[in-house]
């Protein structure tokens, strides 16, 4: 329990043995009129940051259904996801977006609040979009897609890479592995339904029906919208079928996707697996040397290796 209650209090881990000495560099927040959101970090979080220390950016876009969640919920994961770049040489700045939650915000007010926020990275901070990656779990992989679909549309470049971690890519609920997990899995289509609906709004599956449900095809080009792009689910994630569905159209349009399954997990298992090594991690001095601990984070610094090609050293930065 003591561990829970750790990994959903921010100030706990900023003020922990691992951070408390670099704690007034991380999560420096960021309001904006059309955005809001943390620098996590920008490079090796144990050490202190007095400027821009790092080679690319992770974008982090949190889940909760469009209704709930909050950008620094998974902070300790994410530390260790800079961490484990850092031990690669890589100097790895997060920053994840604090979007607008329903039932008070709807559509596309979260889509154009993604879009600004990654103006702000390319246009404000002279960031390469070559050297941003996006990445969303759950509702936030959805936000992710919706994202990239409207930067094709507005003409803007896209970044270089996606890491999509069990999205919520079809929100009406539909692929037949709701029915075959549904004993198995922590997610509930009536709750997802209600979510869904409170986010779009009355009109909004008709409104916004070309991204309401991405494991379909359409006319969208996949190839053009998406940048290289890693995907990951469990085989007992109500969401399975839909994702297989969507990487499936994207590979047949000519998109780089790869597709990674965790046998036997559900829903969040990044998360719940995190959760009960959170307390023990932030405990640890940062020069202690970590094996085997959060494997959530060590499962998304694989996303981001794939992508970037770590092990062969092909991440060179290019015009921050």
């Amino acid at each position: 329990m003591q561990s829970l209650l750790v990994t959903n209090n921010p100030e706990a881990i900023l003020g922990s043995n691992r951070f408390r000495n670099a704690r007034h560099h991380l999560c420096e927040h960021i309001l904006r009129k059309d955005f809001a959101g943390y620098w996590v970090c920008k490079g090796p979080p144990t050490e202190i940051q007095t400027t821009k220390q790092f080679d690319k950016i992770l974008i982090h876009i949190h889940g909760g259904g469009y209704i709930a969640g909050h950008p620094l919920g998974s902070l300790a994961q994410f530390l260790r996801v800079a961490e484990l770049a850092a031990e690669q040489n890589l100097a790895l700045g997060i920053f994840a977006l604090h979007y607008s939650l329903g039932p008070k915000a709807k559509f596309p007010q979260q889509t154009e609040q993604a879009v600004a926020a990654f103006r702000y990275l390319i246009e404000e901070l002279y960031i390469s979009p070559h050297n941003i990656i996006l990445e969303g779990d759950s509702a936030g992989g959805h936000l992710a897609l919706s994202m990239l679909v409207e930067l094709s549309r507005q003409g803007l470049p896209r970044p270089g890479g996606c890491i999509l971690v069990y999205p919520w890519v079809n929100l009406n609920n539909s692929g037949a592995s709701f029915q075959r997990n549904k004993f198995r899995d922590i997610l509930n289509k009536k709750d997802l339904d209600r979510a869904a609906s409170e986010v779009l709004g009355e009109h909004g599956r008709v409104e916004f029906a070309h991204i309401c449900n991405f494991s379909i095809p359409s006319e969208r080009k996949w190839a053009q919208i998406l940048p290289r792009t890693w995907v990951s689910t469990g085989t007992d994630d109500c969401f399975v079928d839909d994702i297989v569905a969507f990487v499936e159209n994207a590979r047949s349009d000519g998109a780089e996707v790869s597709m990674q399954f965790a046998i036997g997990k559900a829903h969040a298992w990044l998360t719940f697996d995190d959760a009960w090594d959170t307390s023990v991690y932030c405990q640890q001095e940062p020069s202690a040397d970590l094996k085997n601990i959060m494997p959530g984070a060590s499962h998304i610094f694989k996303g981001l290796s794939d992508i970037l090609h770590i092990d062969g050293h092909n991440y060179e930065a290019h015009d921050k």
